[in-house]
């Protein structure tokens, strides 16, 4: 397990490569912060290894995400969107984003394109796209205990072959 404490920042620079294996976690405490440049690449291995976010996570460019494992947002966590936040998973129905209970994962106004995997949602939580925000979804599956989204003032939302599963 790595963990990012408060006023630290583990930064993906550009062809840097993280690799998380055998159920391993990288835990952003509230204060931390993920820094996510271009060209990086993040590879959770399996699909219980996991990149836990309770502090801030900074998307700076598309990154490749070739594994199994999935980002989880916990209360309190911040999304930065610097650029577009791309995520392509291994398969519709594959895990890539856990919301956990009573939470929300805000793009606010940025722009987030989510194909090929599954978002699960606990309880009363949401993806929330705001004033001027965009959200593609392509061949995903959303399901769990939550809202599911919530968009308030969006630009556009375009879902094309996703299910949307008990929400």
């Amino acid at each position: 397990q790595i963990v990012v404490e408060s006023g630290a920042t583990l930064t993906l620079g550009q062809g840097s490569r993280l690799s998380v294996k055998q159920g391993g976690k990288i835990l952003v405490e509230p204060g931390g912060e993920l820094r996510i440049y271009a060209g990086s690449m993040i590879d959770l291995k399996d699909p219980e290894s996991t990149i836990h976010i309770q502090g801030w996570m900074t998307v700076k460019g598309d990154f490749e995400f070739p594994g199994y494992g999935f980002f989880q947002f916990d209360p309190g966590n911040r999304l930065v969107l610097e650029s577009d936040f791309n995520l392509e998973g291994r398969g519709k129905g594959k895990r890539f984003i856990r919301i956990n209970e009573d939470e929300q994962l805000d793009v606010g106004g940025g722009k987030i394109t989510l194909r090929n995997g599954a978002v699960s949602y606990l309880e009363d939580s949401h993806l929330s796209i705001g004033a001027g925000g965009e959200a593609f979804l392509w061949f995903t599956e959303f399901s769990g205990r939550g809202t599911g989204i919530l968009a308030q003032g969006a630009r556009e939302i375009t879902a094309r072959d996703c299910d949307f599963l008990g929400l």
